[in-house]
């Protein structure tokens, strides 16, 4: 069959719920307060199956918004499913742009149910002999699962899991042409479908096995040949039958939808990286599939010998600015080694210096290098631009040499313009403001960071990593300068922050002194007051409990002792935050003891 001739069909509503519940207990959250774990989960089940997969036709299918058929025919149909919680409501318009952005078809049709769709749409696909993939986990479309229709089933980890037939059958115990009597039977809780009361998954599975269908136990139960189970099915027919009927996907849905308007378009770069620009998903601008970002290529001069050296030293002489980096072995200025050294004159012109290493003995030493140097790095004359300039000034003054200068460190005048950011590294800075991709990414110490596409540099690439380094600093000095000036805030960043590296830089390496035997007297004291507290607050609540656990803490205060002003946390337990407290505090002595412990707790801990 055609490779090009695959179809993917991504169950929406379940891929965004799955991606929801995967950073519930650690959400994220970006520097507006816009929750964005929901967004992130699914932007990346989608690039990874476009990525892996290729996905010559795709389309995210939705649940209609109105009623269907199933509804109209079982009130209770759904009928305890909570509604979609504020958090995840709130990322949907997003969900929506993100879809679009990547120039995916969404598919949605007013009283029909996105199981329906699929179903029809992989009858159509099949009819035009394309293999089809599904991306969901959801039981009730393994009953499409054939020879040319698989299901790729997320997990845990975020990977997706191939299910064929065998897979089927392995995990539940019949194929996949029996699915539909075997909800029928079992029911499904998450959809409300009854199915037999009684009757679980092994039961169910052994009914098919000797029966062979619902409907021909429904035509004749004797067929099962076990009295109880017989009569359980006499019982329930009707329920039975219902649940058959609402289990069956619909096939002869009536849409217009061709399968040629699925395929595959080309992604609206310009929108995704506006996009994830706004939710701060920094990751996912890096992802291959946005390379499109304009490139800039940066060949250094390097300097190999003394000769080259003592030009490189004269022609800096006579320039007044320079940008510089400083490539090391940690990222520990006290304990770094100087291994390569980047500078530039321009946006264009630079030079790198290797340093001689254990690697390659056949470069300049480091002390020729820093004594030709130490008149540039220690000129007051010569300005200095950098990114972290503070990681650079203790680097250098590790081998004795005062960094002075200091004009404009990229890191710290973008903190100043926006301080809410996540990511300051030179490459996020460079895609955000320039909109140019680097070639190679770097901490924050200026050291490179492997990556899938460059695990380790060699020599030459090292060079063209420093040069990229030191020229891209000027053209983010040029921009970052405009942005301070529009926000009023040059003054404070030339009075202020970049005054305050030098004393930060010299705070940090001489470090302060502290009294330990001060600290163990406090951390007794602070003990033995957390014990009288806890005694107190175990005599109020009669009997042990654990303060640190707020769910122990809420049980307490507002089942067994009844207090008033209970609220809920969206996990269903009470909340025990400061502000419910303080409330209570000055009527129940329990609850001021509660909010003692976590003081002297907080002041023990610290």
């Amino acid at each position: 069959m055609n490779e090009n001739q695959q179809l993917y069909l991504i169950d929406g509503h379940a891929l965004v719920y799955r991606a929801y519940f995967a950073f519930s207990k650690n959400p994220l959250v970006n520097s507006k307060g816009q929750s964005t774990g929901a967004i992130f989960g699914f932007a990346n089940y989608l690039l990874r199956l476009i990525e892996n997969y290729s996905c010559p036709y795709l389309a995210v299918v939705l649940d209609s918004s109105t009623p269907t058929f199933r509804h109209q025919m079982y009130a209770e149909y759904k009928a305890n499913r909570e509604a979609m919680p504020d958090e995840l409501k709130s990322q949907m318009p997003l969900i929506l742009n993100l879809i679009e952005a990547l120039n995916i078809t969404v598919i949605r049709e007013d009283g029909l149910e996105a199981d329906d769709l699929i179903a029809m749409l992989t009858k159509k696909a099949l009819d035009r002999n394309f293999s089809v993939f599904l991306v969901t986990k959801d039981k009730d479309l393994m009953q499409l699962i054939g020879p040319n229709v698989k299901m790729l089933a997320p997990d845990g980890s975020g990977t997706l899991q191939l299910l064929g037939v065998n897979e089927v059958i392995e995990k539940m115990g019949v194929g996949p042409e029996q699915i539909v009597d075997y909800l029928a039977l079992i029911g499904d809780s998450s959809d409300n479908i009854p199915g037999v009361p009684g009757v679980g998954p092994k039961t169910a599975v052994k009914i098919l096995q000797t029966a062979g269908s619902v409907d021909l136990i429904l035509e004749n139960p004797s067929v099962l040949g076990n009295e109880k189970l017989i009569s359980k099915i006499e019982e329930n027919r009707e329920l039975l039958r219902i649940s058959k009927v609402l289990a069956t996907l619909k096939y002869d849905c009536e849409t217009q939808i061709s399968i040629d308007s699925l395929q595959r378009k080309p992604v609206n770069r310009t929108d995704c990286i506006a996009l994830f620009r706004e939710l701060e998903f920094t990751s996912l601008i890096r992802h291959p599939l946005f390379s499109g970002t304009s490139r800039q290529t940066f060949t250094p001069t390097f300097v190999l010998t003394d000769s080259q050296l003592s030009e490189m030293v004269e022609l800096l002489r006579d320039t007044k600015i320079i940008s510089i980096s400083t490539l090391t072995s940690d990222s520990v200025p006290r304990s770094s080694k100087l291994t390569g050294i980047g500078i530039s004159v321009n946006k264009s012109d630079s030079f790198y210096i290797p340093l001689c290493n254990e690697n390659n003995q056949t470069f300049l030493p480091v002390q020729t290098v820093l004594d030709a140097l130490r008149g540039i790095i220690e000129s007051s004359e010569i300005k200095k631009i950098g990114h972290n300039l503070k990681f650079k000034y203790q680097v250098f003054k590790n081998y004795g040499i005062q960094m002075n200068g200091i004009f404009f460190d990229t890191m710290i005048a973008a903190y100043l313009i926006d301080s809410g950011k996540k990511a300051y590294e030179l490459d996020v800075m460079a895609s955000e403001i320039l909109n140019i991709e680097l070639s190679f990414r770097a901490d924050l110490s200026g050291n490179f960071l492997s990556s899938k596409d460059t695990p380790v540099l060699t020599d030459d690439k090292t060079g063209e990593f420093a040069a990229e380094q030191v020229c891209i600093q000027f053209s983010l000095m040029e921009e970052l300068s405009k942005k301070l000036d529009e926000l009023n805030a040059r003054s404070l960043f030339d009075s202020i922050e970049i005054p305050l590296i030098k004393v930060l830089a010299d705070l940090e390496w001489e470090g302060i002194l502290v009294d330990t035997m001060l600290l163990s007297s406090l951390s007794t004291e602070y003990g033995a007051v957390l014990k009288n507290i806890s005694d107190e607050i175990f005599n109020l609540a009669g009997g042990p409990l654990n303060i640190n656990s707020p769910k122990q803490v809420g049980e307490i205060l507002f089942e067994k002792m009844m207090l008033p002003g209970s609220k809920k946390t969206k996990t269903g337990g009470y909340s025990t935050n400061v502000d419910v407290l303080e409330k209570l505090a000055p009527d129940y002595p329990i609850v001021q003891k509660i909010l003692d412990y976590r003081e002297v707790q907080k002041l023990l801990s610290t």
